[in-house]
């Protein structure tokens, strides 16, 4: 039976914000994986080792990227560190990679995970407070309120292409369904995420007439 591979957020580096399904899960994992040749030098792993101690007696898995050089060659090296980790779940383990926030926010676990999943091996992101909203925090100041947006910027390069949340949609809803056909833009949207009753939909054209208030609409746009 192959291992299934679980992408943990560790959040910004303090312990004390792991989301206790991450501790759970790396309770429970076979395998460790980190982005880092050198573990103790990896913030995700020495913040997951302070929650669960633990942790030092599982087999580790050190799968370092290359931050920089060409395309070419950052590609090839994630394909490689996607083969060390499909080894591994080959033989049956579950392996738990630790990225610092969250693993859906700028971590290099999703290359490795896009390129598993359409290997067909199972993965699941285990979410971890963003070190943005842990600033925020930090400063105790909102982020945003009432209607205000929020844009997240990468300071490396200019975005090559966008994604949009669009959030707790339901008196205008229609309206934004309507434009986003019209822009040609399709959507994945989650009712009720993680609550009782959730339901997934992969598509606009998937959505029932009776979507609630507790939406998240995410469009990702397509590369100019």
């Amino acid at each position: 039976m192959t291992g299934k591979l679980y992408g943990i957020g560790t959040g910004p580096g303090d312990p004390e914000l792991m989301t206790l399904k991450a501790l759970r899960i790396i309770k429970n994992c076979d395998v460790i994986a980190v982005p880092d040749s050198d573990p103790d030098k990896c913030i995700a792993y020495t913040t997951a080792k302070h929650a669960v101690p633990e942790i030092i007696e599982k087999r580790l898995l050190c799968v370092p990227f290359m931050m920089s050089g060409t395309l070419e060659k950052r590609m090839q090296c994630r394909i490689e560190n996607a083969e060390t980790i499909a080894r591994v779940l080959d033989s049956g383990s579950d392996t738990a990679f630790l990225t610092i926030g969250d693993p859906t926010i700028y971590t290099t676990f999703g290359y490795v995970a896009e390129i598993l999943m359409k290997r067909g091996y199972e993965t699941e992101f285990i979410n971890g407070v963003p070190s943005f909203c842990a600033a925020a925090a930090r400063m105790n100041k909102m982020l945003c309120i009432g209607t205000e947006g929020l844009e997240i910027i990468p300071g490396a390069a200019e975005p090559e292409k966008k994604t949009r949340v669009y959030m707790k949609n339901e008196r205008n809803l229609e309206q934004l369904l309507a434009e986003l056909r019209s822009e040609g833009a399709d959507a994945q949207i989650v009712e009720r995420c993680c609550l009782d009753g959730e339901r997934v939909f992969s598509s606009i054209s998937d959505l029932p007439d009776d979507i609630g208030y507790f939406n998240i609409i995410i469009v990702n746009e397509k590369e100019s």
